[in-house]
């Protein structure tokens, strides 16, 4: 949970996991709940997995996400467990390299024009 921002997990339980997580897309603009795939497994009973997406941090920052989301029967109809992992450093390390492939080619383009 502290990727999120949260200390335990009695602050998320029971709490809409739309509404409290995945309601802003990554430019900030709201993200309708009839498009969110994070609930598609309560609906419609499927196994889902995501290697990027955004979650919203308690402190309303956003965090980069590689997700699974299954359903789960309850007592009181079926609902969602999400499993997911905080992916910013891969996402860092591939820019840093595509920003390096990016400068070795401009160079070596530069040497070979000289």
């Amino acid at each position: 949970m502290t990727i999120l921002g949260y200390e335990h997990e009695r602050e998320l339980l029971g709490r809409p996991s739309h509404e409290t997580i995945h309601y802003l897309r990554p430019d900030g603009s709201p993200f309708p709940a009839a498009q969110c795939p994070l609930l598609r497994p309560r609906l419609t009973g499927e196994t889902l997995h995501l290697e990027h997406d955004w979650f919203v941090r308690k402190d309303g920052t956003q965090v980069a996400v590689s997700y699974s989301s299954a359903p789960v029967d309850l007592t009181g109809g079926r609902g969602a467990v999400v499993a997911f992992r905080d992916i910013s450093d891969r996402l860092r390390l591939g820019e840093v390299q595509a920003s390096r492939a990016h400068y070795a080619g401009a160079s070596s383009s530069w040497i070979s024009t000289t």
